[in-house]
């Protein structure tokens, strides 16, 4: 399941659940168990997403972290042999 479609559902179940709680609390719902269950899925769905997101921007870190560094970014021997410019204060 993708964040995208995650996401989805997250959404229609927390709307199922808030439902849910209301239809308990006002005693239209006999089954609070019902309730239960599905408060316990959304956590799980977000706990999921949560996970899903983390990998990903794992990836990319590792992915920015591999890039090849610019020409001007790479000091040759040259240039650590050559003496600093600038001012001591």
């Amino acid at each position: 399941m993708s964040v995208k479609d995650l996401r989805i559902e997250i959404r229609d179940c927390s709307l199922a659940t808030s439902k849910l709680r209301l239809s308990v609390r006002t005693q239209k719902e006999k089954n609070s168990a019902k309730y239960i269950r599905e408060k316990k899925y959304y956590a799980q769905l977000k706990t999921i997403l949560c996970e899903k997101e983390r990998e990903e921007l794992q990836l990319k870190t590792t992915e920015s972290k591999l890039k090849r560094p610019k020409k001007s970014e790479v000091t040759t021997e040259d240039d650590k042999k050559k003496p600093s410019t600038r001012k001591k204060s």
